[in-house]
């Protein structure tokens, strides 16, 4: 709809109603109570104005025909499988796992599923109970034991004191895990040269299409996307809205069937 990928619902508020939202409680404690009557009010600002906006962004895709556009979004959107995480692939996850080798990966894995699931079953943030920091030196340390376990840096003592047992238990697993079960770093494939000229110019082909649809580029596909695209070897994108806005002009264009030409200082694409 033209609204941008970055949209906040202030902002959102803002462009469909003119109405500006009042920013002066975003730094409120809202486990406090009461609430004074400025808080409450900032609070009902979070949905007085959603029965508004909800027909007129409706509307307008209506009058665009791309109400169909959000079908398979929001189904995925809705369906809890999306959300579920995979504890034992939650190590990848953690950035600094690129330092880490060999059985430190083991354990790694082994520490991670256990914070996952922890943070899971207690509803916390994964750094509220073990920060990646940690993980990845118990996995280089591989302590032995409760006093070698004490001095790694930002580990919570509560913690400590009642799973450490289990922590010494899960690295004494990992260790014990045969080399060809060690996980192995995801292998991030690079484009070469010829690829990289040719993201570049399906990238090009996504900007010009989002702005014919008056969109943002990101909604139909990233640099990124674009690059796995390649690496798997394809040449178009999944058969969705998305793709039914760019997957024709890449074929067209990578046959030579069609050509890209600068007229008046605009890029357009003709057959």
């Amino acid at each position: 709809l033209g609204l941008g990928d970055q949209m906040g619902y202030a902002r959102l508020v803002e462009a469909l109603l003119n109405i500006q939202l009042e920013k002066s409680q975003s730094r409120t404690d809202w486990a406090r109570r009461p609430l004074n009557d400025k808080q409450v009010a900032y609070a009902l600002d979070d949905v007085r104005y959603l029965s508004q906006i909800f027909p007129l962004i409706q509307q307008r895709l209506i009058e665009k025909n791309r109400l169909s556009w959000l079908d398979n979004d929001f189904q995925q959107l809705s369906d809890a499988q999306t959300y579920l995480p995979d504890p034992e692939q939650a190590w990848k996850k953690i950035r600094s796992a690129q330092n880490l080798k060999g059985v430190q990966l083991a354990i790694l894995q082994k520490m991670g599923s256990w914070r996952e699931n922890e943070a899971i079953n207690k509803n916390r943030p994964r750094r509220w109970i073990l920060g990646d920091e940690v993980l990845v030196d118990m996995a280089k340390q591989a302590p032995k034991n409760k006093s070698d376990l004490s001095p790694i840096r930002g580990a919570n003592s509560d913690y400590l004191n009642q799973y450490h047992a289990t922590w010494l238990h899960l690295i004494q697993q990992a260790q014990q895990m045969p080399p060809t079960q060690w996980p192995n770093l995801p292998i991030r494939e690079k484009l070469n040269s010829h690829q990289e000229i040719l993201a570049d110019l399906l990238m090009m082909i996504v900007r010009y299409q989002a702005h014919r649809h008056n969109i943002s580029p990101p909604m139909i596909a990233s640099r990124k996307q674009i690059e796995k695209m390649l690496i798997n070897g394809k040449q178009q994108l999944n058969n969705d809205w998305r793709g039914s806005l760019v997957n024709e002009t890449f074929a067209n264009l990578l046959a030579g069937k069609s050509q890209i030409i600068i007229e008046d200082g605009i890029v357009k694409i003709i057959d």
